[in-house]
């Protein structure tokens, strides 16, 4: 418990984390996104031009999400929750989405997104990903602290107890 003051842009990205109505086209559901966010036109249409492109849905780009595929549906949520830069990241490791082609993309797209946050805020069990992408780890077990540090020296407190 306690406060947190924020002083930034906030996003999160998780696996099932769903923000479009799969009842509406990636066109419609970005027209409501885009109002929602107050964007302007030069916004909204950076906006669409890059969830068009990057998406790579074709002709499924004005077809209601729900007669496309899982994977067609996951590439446009994921594409529409990286879309811009926050300055608070907060990621689960399990976030990804489509094909091995499209996941090389993804994580190009992550790489950018990590580099321009200020604080990403990772909760992953792969050492290879919170070394690639944290400084700073803190090791949570029943709910409770049990090493907070740089993030080598938290993985090898974690593997030796483990091994102990």
């Amino acid at each position: 418990c306690g406060n947190v003051i924020i002083d930034g842009d906030v996003g999160a990205l998780f696996a099932g984390l769903n923000f479009v109505n799969p009842n509406l086209s990636p066109r419609e559901n970005l027209q409501h996104f885009s109002e929602l966010n107050s964007m302007t036109s030069v916004q909204k249409r950076l906006l669409f031009e890059d969830l068009e492109d990057f998406t790579e849905l074709g002709e499924y780009f004005d077809q209601p999400l729900i007669f496309g595929s899982t994977g067609m549906q996951a590439r446009f949520n994921f594409g529409l929750l990286t879309s811009s830069p926050k300055d608070i990241l907060v990621v689960d490791e399990g976030i990804g989405a489509g094909d091995q082609f499209f996941q090389v993309k993804a994580e190009v797209r992550l790489k950018k997104l990590y580099s321009e946050a200020s604080i990403l805020l990772m909760a992953s069990h792969s050492d290879d990903l919170i070394l690639k992408f944290c400084n700073r780890a803190i090791w949570m077990e029943n709910g409770e602290i049990r090493k907070d540090g740089p993030a080598e020296t938290v993985l090898t407190s974690y593997k030796e107890s483990v091994h102990a």
